[in-house]
């Protein structure tokens, strides 16, 4: 940031809300159906980015949409 310089709409972002290392939960949910993990971050990303987390129990990568209450979405893809 410069003094006296406005600062651009690009250099603006929404706050992360998962974060790379650290903990976070998956959610899956189909059919009346819902199942939950834990595993730790890959990426950092705000809500409705696409990241990546280790299946803590499991060890598998998945991929899956951060939500405003901090899970990541999983799909059956």
């Amino acid at each position: 940031l410069l003094p006296n310089q406005p600062i651009t709409l690009n250099a603006i972002r929404d706050p992360f809300v998962i974060a790379q290392g650290k903990q976070a939960f998956l959610v899956f949910k189909a059919d009346g159906l819902t199942i939950t993990s834990s595993a730790v971050a890959l990426q950092n990303g705000g809500v409705g980015d696409i990241v990546t987390a280790r299946n803590a129990d499991s060890g598998i990568v998945v991929r899956g949409a951060v939500q405003a209450d901090g899970t990541i979405r999983v799909d059956g893809r």
